[in-house]
């Protein structure tokens, strides 16, 4: 009888508006004051957590630097 393999259990892949979402609450601002932080208008900001669009790595960047937070950034396993 052949082996059955055991899946490779992979963690959740957060995306980029549930990351800005998570980091919002932790710091406990309205996505108003995030905005504000961030250098951005409220409605940017809103598109960013909403994932309407995706983001450029320089509107990232801002994001982090305003949260104070370093900005990294992961890929996903193309064999997973």
């Amino acid at each position: 009888m052949a082996k059955k393999r055991k899946k490779k259990v992979q963690p959740a892949i957060e995306t980029v508006p549930e990351s800005l979402h998570r980091l919002r609450e932790a710091l406990g601002l309205s996505k108003r004051a995030m905005a504000a932080r961030c250098g951005m208008h409220q409605p940017e900001y809103l598109r960013l957590e909403n994932g309407v669009r995706p983001p450029r790595i320089s509107t990232l960047q801002r994001v982090a630097d305003g949260a104070g937070v370093p900005l990294t950034i992961t890929f996903g396993d193309p064999l997973a």
